[in-house]
């Protein structure tokens, strides 16, 4: 019981807020309007996935969506990850466009590749660095 105290001020300490996915992020947090005409929004949220070194899945400017491929990374260690990014793309005015983006993050396990989780922090600071390079390329 002396020792329960002290592990769990450890354990509170230690901890740094619950885990969640990227798709779980709130909405507002994933969508920016953009001061720009919907072509070159969409130019931009494509040249920003090659900024980023993401290739292009599937891009259908139609309905508004521009999806990357998957960008894989390992570490001295061994283990992977990867991640893609889902925008979907639309127009509000002829100079005001809304982008909303879904990241999916995600681990390999022997069990195959599932969903990374981390910190609300880490998930929102994602998107804000996703939409700063979208913006950049306007």
């Amino acid at each position: 019981m002396r020792y329960l105290i002290p592990f769990l001020l450890l354990f509170t300490a230690c901890s740094s807020g619950p885990m969640i996915t990227a798709q779980s992020v709130p909405t507002p947090t994933r969508t920016d309007t953009l001061e720009a005409s919907y072509d070159r929004a969409f130019t931009a949220v494509l040249d920003a996935y090659s900024a980023k070194g993401f290739g292009v899945d599937e891009v259908n400017k139609d309905v508004g969506l521009a999806k990357s491929g998957f960008k894989q990374s390992g570490n001295i260690v061994g283990s992977k990850a990867r991640s893609q990014f889902s925008a979907r793309i639309s127009r509000l005015d002829s100079t005001r466009t809304k982008v909303q983006l879904t990241a999916t993050a995600q681990r390999e396990t022997m069990s195959g590749w599932n969903a990374a989780s981390m910190t609300e922090e880490r998930a929102r600071k994602l998107y804000a660095n996703a939409f700063s390079t979208i913006k950049e390329q306007l």
